[in-house]
């Protein structure tokens, strides 16, 4: 983006698996929080709930009034029923409109209707992109269900599904230049434009990199000496771009400062890149993925995560078995069971999780840098113990800030 530098990348040079857990502390990211400051299961829950339904409300607004073809598509994708324009959403947890919402809150205690408008529609576009990218994934992956129910390119065939994820990329960006509100303030005209192209330009360089890193991760499927360095590059653009985005259209949408803006934008891309490598992490352990795809889809698969490139390149015995189970395998994914069982052997899930408590830990660091305010901050927190879950143990605590 030309007004906020990139965040440079994390975690580059790549040492040896064994010299990373030998220097994890044993409590890292696992220190406890005063119980005032943390968030409960059930709070967090009953925050993404009404999170959901105040984004569902002005998501399905605009797809009945601008995209009213594409509706039942949609609405089969967003789990919303036979009926698009009531009853409850079955979908995925919304944390990236969450995220949205709550840098704004964290950046304004008491914000005026531009700001909440051009929040809420931040938020609302963001889940349209990342709907989009979903619906675009299953039919490139060809992953025939998603959150318990048929993909939509199975439900209504590939071209329906596509043009659907192709109606709500352009309808974030409609959604999100209609209510710019006084985003980037101070500087931005008074009468908004200013605002929804601050907001405009934030989103489509992110939907850029998202794009650059989903057409790396397709050729990496085929590429057996994908190295860490270029794992982590191409998740920061299919993955944590758009948690990048989330969080500083939040706080430009509450007019926060430049520096302000750029705390909540690295926040953002630690969480985003943690989150990968938890849904790394689900993908190969035979239960539900965090994005609602079918277990160990990705050892299923043959794809190359991050578990599986740190296992290849991890110069331990099991490392070399496992390159050897894909080399001889004639042109057939292994056996997830085998699979798994090398990669912790190598210690590459152990090492996975190490990596994904430096994210947790890198994203609690920049938060505190941004000094939000004390209520949305709990829930921040708490937000970023969710997403760096790991399958295989408890999720990070979501510990205070001094």
């Amino acid at each position: 983006m030309s007004d906020f530098a990139a965040p440079r990348p994390v975690l580059s040079r790549t040492p040896p698996i064994a010299a990373v857990l030998d220097s994890e502390p044993p409590s890292a990211g696992s220190e406890s929080a005063p119980v005032s400051e943390c968030v409960s299961t059930a709070e967090l829950r009953r925050f993404l709930d009404s999170t959901r339904a105040t984004v569902e409300a002005r998501y399905r607004e605009a797809v009945l009034r601008l995209l009213p073809g594409a509706a039942p598509v949609v609405g089969h994708h967003a789990g919303w029923g036979g009926e698009v324009a009531a009853g409850p959403r079955r979908g995925g947890k919304t944390l990236r409109p969450a995220l949205v919402l709550l840098c704004a809150d964290a950046c304004e205690a008491t914000p005026d209707d531009a700001q909440r408008r051009a929040a809420t529609a931040a938020a609302v576009a963001v889940e349209m992109v990342h709907d989009f990218t979903l619906l675009h994934d299953d039919v490139m992956d060809g992953d025939r269900t998603r959150r318990g129910r048929p993909a939509a390119w199975v439900r209504f065939g590939t071209g329906q599904a596509i043009l659907a994820g192709d109606g709500l990329l352009a309808l974030s960006l409609t959604v999100l230049r209609d209510a710019g509100g006084r985003a980037g303030s101070p500087g931005a005209p008074p009468d908004g434009t200013g605002g929804a192209g601050v907001l405009l330009t934030v989103l489509t360089d992110a939907l850029l990199a998202l794009c650059a890193g989903q057409t790396s991760d397709l050729a990496a499927e085929t590429n057996p000496d994908l190295t860490e360095s270029e794992y982590l590059a191409l998740a920061a653009g299919k993955t944590a771009s758009l948690f990048e985005a989330a969080c500083l259209l939040g706080s430009l949408a509450a007019g926060a400062r430049r520096e302000v803006a750029q705390g909540y934008r690295e926040f953002g891309h630690h969480v985003g890149l943690g989150f990968q490598l938890s849904n790394d992490l689900h993908g190969i352990c035979g239960k539900p993925a965090l994005e609602g795809k079918t277990d160990a889809v990705d050892l299923i698969r043959g794809k190359r995560t991050f578990p599986v490139v740190a296992a290849l390149h991890s110069a331990t015995s099991a490392g070399a078995r496992l390159a050897r189970l894909y080399r001889t395998s004639s042109g057939q994914p292994p056996q997830p069971e085998a699979v798994r069982d090398l990669l912790h052997e190598a210690g590459a899930v152990a090492y996975t999780e190490a990596r994904i408590r430096r994210h947790h830990e890198a994203a609690l660091a920049a938060l505190e840098r941004a000094r939000p305010l004390p209520g949305p901050a709990r829930h921040l927190r708490a937000l970023v113990a969710s997403a760096c879950a790991s399958p295989f143990g408890p999720a990070p605590t979501a510990r205070g800030m001094s």
